[in-house]
């Protein structure tokens, strides 16, 4: 503004002076707030992940050292302990809730898996058709295989009874009557087991699709698939192992028809006596179960038969 005297009257500097240091404190204000807040949310993370507790899952391995057992094989024992994940060490890796030693003989990579479709699901697990590359010492090849994993809803006996599976299998190794194991994922994720897949299904479904279909399936034929059946059993009885679920749902059908025994999630051993007696809470198949299974919590190789 210019006076009559023709002097500048300089009215609108210092508001301007005081608006731009008011800016400027409240840009350096928000600054500084902005840092402090991702500086504690940082630390509330910190604090979080320290104090949250990670399941660690042991497995522990058993030896036989009497000399009339040492080709028998002893089921190992899983457990799961709780800590802090600040405690846990050497190499484990979390998938948010459980962490597992790494056995580099049986870690296959996550990454070489593509998921196709669900083949079926229980109340806890479920099964899933995939495609797996370089799997079986195939290279640059791929193979339909299945992965078996745990739903969301599962409980720690859920984890513990599918890692004694893996570990059963893992003992069992390759016999033409059982579901042999090709791998699995335990780091960086959830756990999976990867298996060899079973073109025609369960033997339950695979005997329904044939009734309703009006096929009659010939004497010697059934036959057959109970001999195959009676042949994986008299395997695991060799290993003085019962798996205290034998069912038409348990046993899977190939694309040649071959009979192979599956879901070892409840195998024990009897290595110690003629007899395991269950003193854990659990889900249990009653209707399959042997009286004395059923009553008593005894189970033995008599009661799979």
């Amino acid at each position: 503004m210019f006076g009559k005297d023709g002097s500048i009257k300089i009215l609108l500097v210092p508001a301007l002076i005081i608006m731009l240091l008011l800016s400027i404190i409240i840009i350096v204000g928000t600054v500084f707030y902005c840092k402090y807040n991702r500086e504690m949310e940082k630390r509330k993370r910190e604090i979080a992940n320290t104090n949250r507790l990670v399941k660690k899952i042991i497995v522990q391995k058993q030896m036989n050292i009497d000399k009339d057992f040492q080709d028998i094989m002893n089921m190992p024992v899983v457990l799961i302990q709780q800590l802090k994940s600040g405690e846990v060490r050497n190499g484990m890796v979390s998938d948010g809730e459980y962490e597992m030693s790494l056995d580099e003989r049986w870690e296959y990579p996550r990454k070489n898996l593509r998921i196709i479709k669900p083949l079926g699901a229980g109340q806890f697990g479920q099964v899933v058709q995939a495609e797996a590359s370089n799997i079986l010492g195939q290279e640059n090849g791929t193979t339909i295989v299945a992965v078996k994993m745990l739903k969301d809803n599962h409980t720690d006996s859920d984890m513990i009874d599918l890692v004694s599976e893996m570990e059963v299998l893992k003992v069992l190794g390759n016999h033409p009557n059982i579901v042999q194991l090709l791998g699995c994922c335990s780091q960086g994720g959830s756990l999976l087991l990867i298996t060899e897949y079973a073109e025609n299904g369960n033997l339950k479904h695979f005997l329904q699709r044939r009734q309703n279909q009006s096929t009659e399936m010939a004497e010697n034929t059934l036959l057959a698939y109970a001999r195959q059946i009676a042949n994986g059993m008299t395997y695991l009885a060799s290993m003085k192992c019962i798996h205290r679920d034998l069912a038409a749902r348990n046993i899977l059908v190939t694309a040649d028809y071959t009979m192979k025994i599956a879901d070892f999630g409840l195998t024990r051993n009897v290595t110690d006596s003629e007899y395991y007696k269950k003193t854990t809470e659990g889900v249990l198949p009653i209707k399959w179960m042997a009286p004395e299974a059923l009553f008593d919590n005894k189970y033995s190789i008599k009661s799979d038969m």
